[in-house]
C-alpha cells in the first residue's frame, strides 16, 4: 500500500526544506588546502568532493529521522511530537523490579519479553512515587487510534551495555506511563543489509517488538507495508539535486 499522497507530500516537502537549507550553509571548512599532508597526497577535486559528501552525511542525524519520522505519521495519527516528556513520576516500587529484570536479561538467566515483562511491572501498585527526569524524554511519539508508541531513534545500535539500557528505559516508560503501551529501540536503517540485523547485545531485546530496524520501522510509521520503499524513492527524486549544487558550488561539474 505504501505512503498516501498526504504522506508523500509531508515527506517531499520535509526533505526539500532540509536539503535546501544544507545547501544554502554549505561551504568548504576553512584551511581545507593548508594541510600538507592532505595537499599533498589527495588532489584538490577530490578534496572538495569529499567535504561535500561529509557535510551531507552530517545531515542525517536523529534530529533529522525524528522529524522525518513526525511528517510521516502526522496524517495518520492523532498525535505526533518530537522530543515529548513523558509523566515526571514514577514508582520506585517498580523501578526495583525493572532493575531485577534488566539484571536477570544482562547475564543470560532470563529472555526479554516485552510484554510478559509490562505486565509485571503493572502488576506492582503505582505508589511510592518519586520525580526522575532521567529517562523522561522521548525522541518521537505518535498515538494511533488506542495504540500509543514512545520511539527512541538511534542512529547507530548500540553496544551490549546500551541494549540494556535502552532495555530498561523503555520498560521505565511502561512504568510511568501506567498502562501498556508500545515502547521502542528504532534504527533507520539496517547496517548488515541485506542480511538481517544482528548485533552483540541485539539479543537483550526483542527484534520486531520493541527493536525495529529500517523497514520494520518506517513502516509501522507510515501505517503500512510498502511505506520504505517509498521513502527511498522520495530520496533518490530530492536528494540528487541539492547534492549536485553543493558539488557545483566547489567547482565540481
Amino acid at each position: 500500500m505504501g505512503l498516501t499522497e498526504k504522506q508523500k507530500k509531508a515527506l517531499d516537502e520535509l526533505l526539500e526544506k532540509k536539503f535546501q537549507e544544507k545547501l544554502d550553509r554549505f561551504k568548504l571548512p576553512e584551511g581545507l588546502d593548508n594541510s600538507f599532508a592532505a595537499v599533498n597526497c589527495i588532489p584538490k577535486k577530490y578534496r572538495n568532493i569529499s567535504s561535500a559528501v561529509q557535510s551531507m552525511m552530517t545531515t542525517f542525524g536523529m534530529t533529522f529521522y525524528e522529524a522525518m519520522a513526525k511528517s510521516i505519521a502526522e496524517p495518520k495519527s492523532e498525535t505526533a511530537e518530537t522530543q515529548w516528556k513523558s509523566n515526571l513520576q514514577v514508582s520506585s516500587d517498580r523501578l526495583k523490579k525493572i532493575e531485577e529484570i534488566s539484571a536477570e536479561i544482562s547475564i543470560g538467566t532470563r529472555k526479554p519479553n516485552i510484554e510478559k515483562e509490562a505486565d509485571e511491572i503493572l502488576a506492582i501498585p503505582n505508589k511510592n512515587l518519586i520525580d526522575s527526569a532521567d529517562g523522561r524524554t522521548v525522541d518521537f511519539y505518535f498515538k494511533r487510534g488506542k495504540d500509543e508508541y514512545y520511539v527512541d531513534i538511534k542512529t547507530s545500535g548500540p553496544n551490549l551495555s546500551g541494549f540494556i539500557s535502552m532495555r530498561k528505559n523503555n520498560l521505565k516508560w511502561i512504568a510511568r506511563a501506567d498502562k501498556k503501551i508500545h515502547p521502542i529501540l528504532a534504527l533507520p536503517y539496517n547496517p548488515y543489509a541485506p542480511n538481517p540485523y544482528k548485533k552483540v547485545g541485539s539479543d537483550r531485546m526483542e527484534l520486531g517488538k520493541d527493536l525495529l530496524v529500517g523497514k520494520e520501522f518506517w513502516d509501522l510509521v507510515g501505517g503500512s507495508d510498502g511505506c520504505y520503499e517509498d521513502i527511498e524513492e522520495a530520496f533518490r527524486k530530492i536528494g540528487y539535486d541539492p547534492f549536485n549544487k553543493m558539488l557545483a558550488k566547489v567547482g565540481i561539474k
